[in-house]
């Protein structure tokens, strides 16, 4: 792992060009970090070119000294065999309440982001399955309503509603998501936390 307050990186490392169309993968590491969820973004510079990322899957650890600043290792480059925007273009964000309660209906938004190069046809309005861990578990067509594609490089909104059971107990659940198709995504989460 190459410490990113470093001026270069470790020796050896190899530049990697990366062909139109094609994907890239770099694991990192993100130490002393207190948020109850991470930035919904990522903004990367790479040689005075910006680019928007969405945030990966991580998980909150408070791990430094009280008042000690957040660090970040990144590993090395790698192209990915096939390029991720064409095996599944479409990125979900999930936009949810932190608190909600139990018997009522927790309300929140996913945000879809098609990320290829080319519309993604909603005309079969896909099934979508949302979750709160072990509390409820339901599956729905998505009201696609007009829109019949998502155009390229571009986002929508969808509002969902999911009703918790009277039945589940206090504490923090995960709330998950993912269209499964044909089109698919990715799964997405959010924590939230169930009162009684």
């Amino acid at each position: 792992m190459w410490d990113s307050a470093q001026e270069e990186p470790p020796a050896g490392w190899p530049v990697v060009e990366i062909e139109p169309g094609k994907g890239a993968q770099a694991e990192f590491q993100w130490f002393n970090w207190c948020l109850s969820q991470p930035p919904a973004r990522w903004e990367i510079a790479i040689d005075g070119s910006r680019f928007t990322a969405p945030s990966p899957r991580l998980t909150a650890r408070c791990d430094g000294t009280p008042g000690s600043a957040s660090s970040m290792d990144l590993g090395p480059v790698e192209i990915l065999r096939e390029s991720a925007s064409a095996k599944d273009p479409l990125f979900a964000y999930i936009d949810a309440p932190q608190t909600a309660r139990a018997g009522a209906t927790l309300r929140y938004t996913v945000e879809l982001t098609n990320y290829g190069n080319s519309p993604v046809s909603l005309s079969s309005c896909p099934v979508y399955r949302e979750r709160l861990t072990t509390a409820a578990t339901q599956r729905f067509a998505i009201n696609c309503g007009a829109m019949t594609a998502i155009p390229a490089r571009t986002s929508v909104v969808f509002a969902m509603e999911l009703p918790i059971p009277a039945s589940v107990k206090h504490g923090s659940y995960e709330l998950q998501w993912k269209l499964q198709g044909p089109p698919s995504s990715n799964g997405a989460w959010a924590y939230v936390e169930i009162s009684g």
